[in-house]
């Protein structure tokens, strides 16, 4: 599937009603679709894990396009240089806590495959676990 496909099926479940209680918890409604959370993640299950598809996802800056892009991004695959470009952007006002959630754990997640560190040796730390 193509981002501009994923961005057509996205735009056509869009709900402007759901912007105002997005806004509430400081979404800007100028860069979302009201696409609520649970749709959301149903429909990435349905797209599975897809590197490439999230990279392009992130770049639209639309808020659910992003929110997407987090959860069908394959952890393994993301760079630190993604993660550098990627990690400043939690900071602007709008920015979602889940996307937020979503990127610290992959950057979680890269800082234990660095060589350097023995947690990845530790099987009942929570990092280890979450390398699985």
């Amino acid at each position: 599937m193509t981002p501009e496909e994923v961005i057509t099926e996205l735009k056509a479940v869009g709900n402007p009603e759901n912007l105002a209680g997005m806004s509430r918890f400081g979404i800007n409604a100028a860069t979302a679709l009201g696409i609520r959370i649970p749709d959301l993640r149903t429909y990435a299950r349905k797209l599975k894990k897809n590197h490439p598809l999230a990279l392009e996802l992130w770049q639209t800056g639309i808020h659910e396009a992003r929110l997407l892009a987090c959860f069908i991004d394959d952890p393994q695959a993301v760079t630190e240089e993604q993660m550098e470009r990627a990690g400043p952007t939690i900071l602007i006002p709008g920015t979602s806590a889940t996307s937020a959630a979503a990127i610290c754990l992959t950057a979680h997640r890269l800082l234990l495959k660095r060589p350097w560190n023995g947690l990845k040796k530790k099987k009942n730390s929570c990092g280890a676990r979450a390398l699985r």
